[in-house]
């Protein structure tokens, strides 16, 4: 602790003078009571947080935009890094035509439907020959799902978009459209 009557040194802060007007030290110069007294409202500032009701709406706003850069700069790392980890589709609209036009199979349809758990993926559950197999009909907008039913016998063939339907009552060519 500095010792009584010295003078406020270069080094001490208005909490520093404080403590030793609080801890009876009264005996202080000129100077020091000088620089005690200007310093006042930091070191309440300092000691209980009191800042004057004119003062708050400016710490608010200052909080405020302090909150939305954070916020900001952490959708924009977010959303970085998202960009980063996952692989875009690599997958290009003739890679998709070329896969459908490279199957083949002749089958009867055993089941439909739109698998809601799987992305709401179009499956035709075909049997054929060797056991039974599932079709995606997912990128085809030519409604060929919708006319495809239970018992409806599908033969498609390599190389070509067209669907061989046949029914009780009809025989026909279904081309699917992308």
């Amino acid at each position: 602790m500095v010792a009584t009557g010295t003078m406020c040194t270069s080094w001490e802060t208005p909490f520093n003078i404080y403590i030793r007007v609080r801890s009876g030290e009264n005996s202080i110069d000129y100077q020091t009571a000088e620089y005690f007294m200007s310093n006042f409202v930091a070191i309440e500032k300092m000691l209980y947080g009191g800042l004057k009701e004119q003062q708050k709406p400016r710490l608010m706003k200052y909080l405020g935009k302090t909150l939305a850069i954070i916020i900001i700069i952490g959708i924009i790392t977010v959303t970085a890094w998202y960009y980063l980890k996952v692989p875009p589709l690599k997958i290009s609209p003739d890679k998709i035509i070329e896969n459908y036009e490279n199957e083949s199979y002749v089958g009867v349809v055993l089941d439909k439907y739109i698998d809601q758990e799987q992305h709401g993926y179009h499956k035709i559950v075909l049997k054929e020959k060797d056991g039974q197999r599932i079709i995606l009909l997912d990128d085809e907008i030519s409604s060929v799902f919708n006319y495809i039913k239970k018992g409806d016998t599908l033969q498609k063939v390599s190389g070509s978009l067209k669907i061989h339907l046949k029914r009780q009552d009809v025989d026909t060519l279904l081309l699917m459209k992308f």
